[in-house]
């Protein structure tokens, strides 16, 4: 630990609030790194040079040292090293009991520094650990493995992964609710300031946590989930894929399972046909494109059922015949024809992917 110019500066400023006497605070060179009388930051202190060599308590009885007030100067110890000074101002005899306080006072402030220095040290290399585990695909090798025991994350454990996406109003809102639910061997990491990966534990209960925990008051909330895998980074590009297509899809849900959604996945590879782009193309430009393409998907979420169809649409059957005959008529693909209306849908799936 070091004791540093803004350090420094603030642990006096701390201890001028309780005594009513300048203060000053060294390095482990005898230089000011911290006063009350800023213009006498960066002077070397004599007086703290002595205390540093002799590492005791040093009294200052007259103002004739060079760079040196009267007063007490007190050596600062942390893990039993001699990191620095610490000079109260002020007649020796009046001082000196406030001496011991501001000393151990200085040495607590550092200590908690230092701690929470650790603490956000380590938060951010297992941050780092966790988005370097989000992107590699091959096999762990055995020192990757080990930076994650020495991180406390067990690479053996079956992981599952979650992607959520969010306002970026609600950041804090759902951190701390993630808080609340992740449990031993849980992790989770912001990827950008609207999405957070989270790493949970592989079992059946994932959902049922999440939606006791995201209730309505987090409507803008979504979630794609992945499969169970060894490698990590699969399980992220599933959750991701699955976020991506579910929201497109099925915009009445927020939870989105990649088992759901692997084959239409596969399809998306079609992306980029140029026989099925022209299907759609011909079909948006009819003059009723958004019932044509609305009634084509309905009639595949429905099973092909005409009257299902008709009654989810507030249609008349009638009315559906002809929008199907109009398809067919538009595409030159007959939807009541299974492998047709196959090209059709798929069409209509990398067309909003």
């Amino acid at each position: 630990m070091k004791l540093s110019k803004p350090l420094a500066q603030k642990i006096v400023y701390m201890i001028m609030k309780v005594i009513p006497y300048n203060v000053i605070i060294a390095d482990e060179q005898g230089v000011i790194i911290g006063s009350g009388d800023i213009h006498r930051i960066n002077q070397v202190h004599t007086g703290a040079k002595q205390v540093l060599k002799f590492k005791k308590i040093v009294e200052i009885y007259d103002d004739s040292y060079e760079g040196v007030k009267r007063g007490v100067n007190s050596p600062i110890f942390f893990a039993g090293k001699l990191v620095g000074v610490i000079g109260i101002s002020g007649e020796p005899s009046i001082v000196k009991s406030f001496s011991e306080l501001a000393r151990v006072t200085v040495e607590l402030l550092i200590n908690q520094e230092y701690t929470l220095n650790e603490k956000n040290v380590k938060e951010q290399r297992i941050e780092k650990f966790l988005c370097d585990l989000s992107y590699i695909t091959d096999d762990y090798s055995e020192n990757f493995i080990e930076r994650g025991l020495s991180l406390g994350i067990n690479l053996n454990i079956l992981h599952t992964a979650v992607v959520i996406s969010f306002n970026e109003e609600t950041s804090k809102k759902i951190k701390s609710k993630l808080n609340e639910i992740l449990g031993k061997n849980e992790y989770f990491y912001m990827l950008n300031s609207y999405t957070i990966v989270l790493f949970m534990n592989s079992d059946e209960t994932i959902i049922k946590r999440l939606s006791a925990c995201f209730d309505n008051e987090y409507s803008n909330v979504n979630f794609g989930i992945g499969l169970n895998e060894i490698i990590i980074a699969k399980s992220v590009k599933q959750a991701l894929t699955a976020l991506n297509i579910g929201k497109k899809l099925e915009n009445n849900k927020n939870v989105f399972l990649f088992k759901d959604l692997h084959f239409i996945s596969m399809l998306a590879k079609f992306k980029g046909d140029s026989e099925l782009s022209n299907i759609i193309e011909k079909l948006k430009k009819e003059a009723k494109q958004i019932d044509l393409l609305k009634t084509l998907v309905a009639y595949v979420y429905n099973n092909e059922e005409i009257n299902i169809t008709s009654e989810k649409l507030h249609i008349h059957r009638n009315t559906l015949n002809y929008r199907l005959e109009k398809i067919h008529e538009i595409s030159g693909k007959n939807p009541r024809n299974v492998i047709e209306l196959f090209e059709l849908f798929t069409a209509y799936l990398i067309s909003i992917l």
